[in-house]
């Protein structure tokens, strides 16, 4: 159970405090998290945090205050820039720099509004004010397709050296594809053939498999399919191929296998394995079809192998490390 009492009044105190500042630029949204807090203090004292995915004041983890900041915002009304404040101040070690980020308040409100966002969509969708409490409605624009949400990177004074080089890392060519392969559109697998060479590409490219929220595996197609002799050769699209036609002859379905499939099979269908009559690749597959989701990101192969090894090694910011295929840390 999150603390969320005295954690309201210490959010909507920091609120109240900055909403009529001038939050025109980054540096003015960081500028205003110190007042912010002070403000937030003189309500509740005591931190709820036991890392940095967790809130401050209200011990939420980061997308479920995010959406609960929405709906409190129906009321409180507080401006879009002041909401980026709130972000910086309840989550003032998250690997998102949400000042540089603040755009990101519109994109997870999209989100949250299509029930995209670890919750059901509201019965009401979410809108935006400026700081005299006015709706945005009008300058705010539902995209056809899901919008990214936010990339939890950012270095900052606490950060360890590890955590600085993961972020000088991510702040490089793989921010747009961190973004991408953690909150960009989804296909289901069972929809993989008609996503060919459309949100699915034939080329070189880095692709991860979610059960829901949870991120299963992270995947690379690194070799061009034009300078193989592989006839039926088809980058990310031919990887992921291999999984939608279930056969449990690599790692990320054998994973699948024993993990999600076996430990629930009935004691009739455990014997049935034991004599080799039950087919657990039908199983798998069946499974994967239904249940998996897949995001996918083009690019060449070496730059495919240094986002796979990231993900492997630092887990991507929200979702974290893959389930299958993480990289011990020794």
């Amino acid at each position: 159970m999150y603390t969320t009492s005295a954690g309201k009044h210490a959010i909507h105190a920091a609120g109240l405090a900055v909403n009529q500042f001038n939050l025109t630029s980054a540096a003015n949204i960081r500028t205003a998290v110190r007042p912010a807090k002070q403000a937030a203090l003189a309500v509740k004292a005591s931190s709820e945090s036991t890392n940095w995915r967790t809130g401050y004041f209200t011990g939420m983890p980061i997308a479920i205050f995010q959406n609960w900041l929405y709906e409190q915002n129906r009321d409180w009304v507080f401006a879009e820039k002041t909401i980026a404040v709130l972000w910086c101040l309840e989550f003032p070690d998250a690997r998102c720099d949400y000042a540089e980020r603040h755009h990101y308040v519109a994109s997870a409100r999209t989100e949250y509004n299509a029930g995209r966002h670890q919750s059901e969509p509201p019965a009401i969708p979410s809108i935006a004010y400026d700081r005299d409490g006015q709706p945005l409605t009008k300058r705010i624009k539902r995209p056809s397709r899901p919008s990214a949400r936010p990339v939890l990177l950012h270095t900052n004074p606490k950060d360890t050296g590890a955590e600085k080089e993961i972020s000088s890392a991510l702040r490089g060519s793989s921010d747009k594809a961190l973004e991408q392969l953690e909150q960009g559109p989804t296909v289901k697998m069972g929809d993989l053939i008609a996503a060919e060479g459309r949100e699915i590409p034939t080329s070189t490219g880095v692709y991860t498999i979610w059960l829901g929220t949870q991120l299963l595996y992270v995947g690379i197609s690194w070799k061009d399919p034009r300078t193989t002799n592989n006839k039926n050769a088809k980058g990310v699209f031919g990887r992921l191929r291999t999984y939608y036609d279930g056969r449990r002859t690599n790692d990320f379905m054998r994973s699948l296998g024993d993990r999600f499939i076996t430990p629930h099979l009935t004691s009739g269908e455990q014997t049935a394995l034991a004599q080799g009559t039950l087919d657990l690749d039908s199983q798998t597959r069946t499974f994967a079809r239904e249940r998996l989701t897949i995001r996918a990101y083009a690019c060449a192969g070496d730059e495919a192998r240094r986002i796979e090894s990231l993900i492997r090694k630092h887990g991507l910011p929200a979702a974290g490390l893959p389930l299958f295929n993480a990289v011990a840390q020794g």
